[in-house]
């Protein structure tokens, strides 16, 4: 029997001087086939081909079912472990592409009146700002300032900025006031001193 496994030994080692291992495989000197012992990926029998590890399966890996990338990912061959790269469609994930992303629910408006998403409250702060440009349009001076400060502060504007410009409109407003006040007095002085010249123009007439 020694002299057996002796020679089957020298066998073996004649056979592995004859053959060529390719990208790191190694004699093989325990069986009689296949002549390398190939690291992955590649595979006997002289490893000079690497395996198509996106249609092999690898239950070490978890892998028994094809295609290895699923969700109609896109497989191509990688030579580092696992030995194959998904690249998956939007919307799914993974190593095989196998997880789907959550779809995020809608926000809609809350049925007790509250305030939501910030949508909403643009839209709150538009509808003011429409109803101050009506208002600035239609109703007295004090409602109008009191609009203007609405829109302001609804907007973010300082209050101080608010305030010199409201003590400027109401500067011009009363200016304006004043020059309608002189400008009717005015007139009202020129209709009495040429009814006043009627008046005497008939009266010399009439004598």
């Amino acid at each position: 029997a020694a002299d057996e496994f002796s020679t089957l030994s020298r066998q073996k080692r004649a056979t592995c001087s004859s053959a060529v291992c390719y990208n790191g495989g190694t004699c093989n000197n325990f069986t009689d086939s296949p002549p390398c012992l190939c690291p992955l990926p590649y595979i006997a029998p002289y490893c000079r081909v690497a395996a198509d590890y996106c249609f092999t399966l690898q239950p070490d890996k978890g892998i028994t079912e094809l295609p290895v990338c699923q969700n109609d990912g896109n497989c191509t061959l990688t030579y580092a472990d696992p030995y194959f790269n998904c690249s998956c469609l939007p919307g799914f994930y993974g190593l095989r592409c196998e997880h789907a992303e959550p779809i995020p629910e809608a926000t809609t408006l809350p049925s007790d009146g509250g305030t939501s998403p910030n949508f909403s409250t643009e839209t709150k702060s538009t509808e003011v700002v429409s109803t101050g440009v009506a208002n600035l349009t239609t109703s007295g001076w004090h409602e109008r300032m009191g609009v203007v400060l609405l829109i302001s502060v609804s907007v973010g504007v300082p209050i101080a900025v608010v305030i010199i410009a409201a003590m400027a409109a109401a500067i011009v407003f009363a200016a304006r006031y004043r020059n309608r006040q002189k400008t009717s007095r005015s007139g009202d002085r020129t209709r009495y001193v040429w009814e006043e010249g009627c008046e005497s123009d008939f009266n010399s007439h009439a004598i």
